[in-house]
């Protein structure tokens, strides 16, 4: 995602893109964390349903991880290890301790399908890593928005115990994320007469909106206690 990010945030340390670009993954990466730390030292193997850009291939070297999608990802540099759906897929009962489904369910019509199906494959006393957007910044080709008396409710229906439903972010983290798009709006022009009034305009908007103003309010997050106003949601299940 951000080796093939354009704009400004690449000017940037990847610890200060990250919670800039990508607000979900942020929060994504500090629970992978914290299932490394819990599960100690043990090879364990992980499904990555939906890997897209395979992002979180990295974070689980020296153990068994398994890529799948629906299709291949021009952004993932490493090839999947499984090209198919969810609610169809190859695999056995019981058959991984941890399963990522980040950004995915909402893509999938018959959700409710592919919960029973993680459910299925994961071992006993394994765990569900589900993230979902709540807001999204763009166009996204989706069925659903999940909120979390819903994930609640489809995750307990088919077994699995709810540990945390997390929200990423709150109002203010929510809002440096649609400000930050905002220099996507003045597009380069096709005439080239234009094209020093275009940088003119587009370097400061640009510079202000996705990275001053967004850290600024990345920072002042924590003043939002309740977070209902969030970019989406961060679950953990065990079954």
């Amino acid at each position: 995602m951000f080796k093939n990010s354009f704009g400004f945030w690449k000017i940037l340390p990847f610890s200060i893109r990250e919670r800039l670009e990508a607000p979900n993954r942020y929060d994504t990466r500090r629970e992978i964390k914290n299932i490394l730390d819990n599960f100690g030292t043990k090879n364990f193997s992980i499904l990555d349903v939906g890997a897209g850009d395979c992002f979180a291939r990295k974070f689980f070297n020296g153990h068994k991880y398994v890529a799948m999608d629906i299709e291949k990802n021009r952004e993932c540099k490493i090839h999947l290890d499984f090209i198919g759906s969810i609610e169809n897929n190859p695999f056995e009962n019981n058959n991984f301790d941890l399963i990522l489904c980040l950004e995915v369910l909402e893509h999938i019509e018959n959700y409710q399908g592919a919960i029973k199906e993680i459910y299925r494959i994961l071992k006993d006393g394994g765990r569900l890593l589900l993230t979902v957007p709540l807001m999204a910044v763009g166009y996204h080709n989706d069925f659903y928005r999940f909120t979390p008396p819903v994930l609640r409710k489809i995750l307990t229906n088919v077994g699995f115990k709810i540990k945390k439903v997390n929200p990423t972010g709150g109002y203010f983290r929510m809002l440096g994320w649609q400000i930050s798009k905002i220099s996507y709006l003045i597009k380069k022009p096709k005439n080239r007469v234009f094209i020093i009034p275009y940088y003119l305009i587009k370097i400061p908007v640009g510079l202000v909106s996705q990275i001053f103003i967004p850290l600024i309010l990345f920072k002042l997050d924590f003043l939002d206690n309740k977070k209902t106003e969030t970019c989406g949601y961060l679950v953990v299940a065990e079954k």
